[in-house]
């Protein structure tokens, strides 16, 4: 029996940082980055509900790209539309936001990404901050081991399915 594998991939990230105020179209423009374009993959791209600076005075002057909770991520590609390839990403997931000061991007704002393990834990660092179509992928394949943990026996198409299928838009992506 061959071993079958669901392959979770990320759309990518804007080329470059979103800091215009029409993140949308940025994302819209950007295309799928090879390898995910693939049609059997589960391909993932990024919304965020994190619309909230922390309230310290380091962050006055901040001002987050994706304003209203439930929209597209600042730093989600999502293709383009009428190409020969498939319709992508297939699902979003969080991926956090992004924050601007002046004309500085801050991408490592505590509220707006999430607390993970470190790769520098050796170094004394046991926990770091992951965002962007990383973070989204992430919770996608840990949404598809889930899944997988509970009926073993579904093929690998099945499980993207399950995810695919049962995905919708929030009322603010409906919106934009």
């Amino acid at each position: 029996d061959p071993v079958r594998r669901l392959f979770v991939l990320s759309a990518g990230n804007v080329d470059g940082v979103a800091l215009e105020v029409a993140h949308l179209d940025r994302s819209d423009a950007d295309p799928i980055h090879d390898p995910a374009q693939a049609w059997n993959a589960l391909t993932v791209g990024a919304f965020t509900t994190r619309v909230e600076l922390p309230g310290s005075k380091d962050y006055a002057e901040a001002q987050v790209v994706a304003k209203r909770p439930g929209g597209i991520s600042p730093f989600t590609s999502t293709g383009l539309a009428g190409n020969e390839w498939p319709i992508k990403p297939d699902v979003v997931m969080e991926g956090g936001n992004l924050a601007i000061s002046g004309s500085l991007p801050d991408a490592s704002v505590p509220t707006l990404s999430a607390l993970t393990t470190n790769h520098r834990h050796t170094l004394g660092q046991p926990l770091g901050q992951i965002s962007m179509t990383s973070e989204a992928t992430a919770r996608a394949a840990h949404l598809a081991a889930g899944i997988w943990a509970v009926e073993p026996k579904l093929h690998p198409e099945t499980i993207r399915g399950l995810i695919v299928h049962s995905a919708s838009w929030t009322p603010e992506m409906v919106a934009q």
